[in-house]
């Protein structure tokens, strides 16, 4: 199962619109609203809550597959991300950031000769592990 900022983004999105959730606050999220509000099946939304969990975006997660709602508590950090425009724009900064720095090595190489070679190869193949498909 591949989880992907877009997949992160929309129950990030789902937290923090919900009308209960506050933040830093003991909330209680209907799981099946959720599962039917996201389209997202109940492990792939728990695998998100535990690595928003791994994160520090939320903590106490009490999801039980065989309830209907479970407990969370969203820090304000979650908030913060939100409204930065989420994991979506982490990603697309990371991607301006090596790109940014494929060009500034592009400009080195007058200067650095066959060693700006094995730096472009690296930096051009973590782009591309990176790159979004």
């Amino acid at each position: 199962m591949n989880i992907t900022y877009y997949d992160k983004d929309k129950i990030l999105s789902y937290l923090i619109k919900y009308d209960t959730v506050y933040p830093h606050e003991h909330s209680m999220v209907d799981f099946e609203e959720m599962q039917e509000t996201t389209g997202y099946s109940p492990r792939l939304i728990n695998a998100i809550l535990e690595g928003f969990q791994e994160e520090g975006l939320i903590s106490n997660l009490n999801l039980r597959f065989s309830s209907p709602s479970f407990f969370l508590e969203v820090h304000q950090s979650a908030f913060d991300l939100f409204n930065r425009g989420g994991f979506t724009m982490k990603e697309n900064i990371l991607q301006k950031e090596i790109e940014k720095l494929l060009l500034e090595v592009e400009r080195l190489k007058p200067s650095l000769g066959d060693k700006v070679e094995r730096i472009t190869t690296i930096i051009s193949n973590i782009a591309n592990i990176i790159k979004p498909f």
